[in-house]
Parts: structure tokens; sequence; C-alpha cells
């Protein structure tokens, strides 16, 4: 073989090896969870305070609320509360390390896990929390929500590369979530509940990362889907870094 040949051999095998998706690099569900936390250290936010505008349908199609005012307040760990305006008084949801308390006159979409939650855990990570345990709660979330943690992909996402956990791109009937693969912000939460003897498919979708309002720190629309039904649509109108806020707004009455 000449030598020339042979350069020319070396490098179509280099480019073939790189090309090849069973060598690219597939990260772990740890791997990805590491850096979504060491992103929203970066981003140094402990708590937000979000104003938002929202509506809501029941399963029917039927409007439950139309353009109301609503408000949230995420602190790390894992604690939120949200307050919906509607007629005969105002919906409050308070939600912490996982427990519910409701007081509403109007119907919330209490039945998953609150994709508003999963940003609470995800979005405000408090400065004094050891990283490592910030990432092994993220990954324990993701367990408690059925996600297979064993399987990451590649796909996209409103206009967005994202890491994609707990299933490949095509199997729609798994759950899963999507996180950005720059911004390392959450895109898409996947889950399923059980309604009668059938499986319903609730698809909560973080849209419009970077928007002039919610810029890095929260998305610009949160959508909740059951199957093709769009649920609930809440865009962002006001956000607030690192608001003081009352512990006695997260106390479970």
């Amino acid at each position: 073989m000449s030598r020339a040949l042979g350069i020319a051999v070396g490098v179509w095998c280099a480019v073939a090896l790189a090309a090849s998706p069973a060598l690219a690099f597939r990260p772990s569900v740890t791997w990805v969870c590491a850096k979504v936390v060491d992103k929203a250290n970066a981003r140094g936010t402990s708590a937000l305070k979000v104003d938002a505008t929202t509506s809501a349908w029941d399963p029917s199609g039927k409007v439950v609320v139309d353009g109301v005012a609503e408000r949230m307040w995420l602190q790390a760990p894992g604690k939120l509360r949200r307050e919906l305006d509607a007629a005969g008084g105002t919906t409050v949801e308070v939600r912490v390390d996982g427990r519910l308390a409701v007081k509403a006159p109007a119907k919330l979409d209490s039945n998953t896990k609150s994709g508003t939650e999963v940003l609470a855990e995800l979005m405000t990570a408090a400065k004094d929390q050891d990283p490592g345990v910030t990432a092994q709660r993220l990954v324990a979330t993701i367990k408690a929500l059925g996600i297979n943690p064993e399987v990451v992909s590649y796909a996209r996402f409103d206009g967005r590369v994202a890491y994609l956990v707990g299933s490949k791109p095509w199997e729609t009937d798994k759950p899963q979530i999507w996180f950005d693969k720059d911004l390392m912000v959450p895109l898409r939460l996947v889950t399923f509940a059980k309604d009668g003897g059938s499986s319903i498919r609730l698809d909560v979708r973080y849209l419009g990362w970077g928007s002039a309002v919610g810029g890095a720190w929260y998305p610009q629309a949160v959508e909740v889907w059951r199957g093709e039904t769009l649920l609930r649509r809440s865009v962002t109108e006001a956000l607030e870094r690192n608001a003081a806020i009352d512990a006695q707004l997260f106390e479970l009455r």
C-alpha cells in the first residue's frame, strides 16, 4: 500500500469512527443531572417570584379559567406556592418536598407532580447546598416520576437540541424528561396517570426559554397537555429573582 493511500484510508477510518452513533458520547443520567445543577448554581437563583396569565380547560375542552392572574413563589429546595384568581375565590396550591395542600375553588392540574414543582426543583438550587446532593435529589425525582434513568438519548424540541432521559425520540409511550443541551433547563416532562382502566399521557412543555421576561431563569410559557388536549397554558408576565419570600407562604394548611 502506498503512503498516500495509507494516509487516505486512515483519514477515512477516523471520520467514519467519529460519525458512528454507536461511538458518540452517551451521557448518563447522573452526568446530565450534575450539569443541570452546575448551570443552576452558576445562575445563582435560590428563589423566584413569577407573575403569569393563565387559562385552563377541562378534558372536554370547556373553559375552566380564561386569562386570569397567577402568582408563583419557588424556593430551593423543592418549595412551591401557586395562587390562581378565579370566580369564587383564589385557588392556592402549596407543595413542599412532595407534600401537597390545595385550597381550590377552581380546579388545577394537580393530578400530576406539577410541572411547576419540577421547575422549583431544577431552577432554584440553593448556593449552600452540596451540588452532589442536589444532583442526586434530581436523579431521585426523575426515578419517582417513573422515568427510566438508564436511557439517555438526543432529540429536538421547541427548536432546541435536548438530552432526552427515559426513552428514544420515537418512543412517545414512555415517561421522559427533556433538558436543553446548552442551557440545561427542562424543555418537556411526559408522565402517565391512571384514569379508570386506561393510562393517560400528561405532557408538560416549558416553552420559549431566553425570552425578554424569563431569560434563562424561567420559560416564557408552560403548557400542560392530556393526550392531544391542552389543559392549561400559563404565560410569564413578570419575574423577580432571589426575591425575599415569607416562610409562611409555604406552610401546609
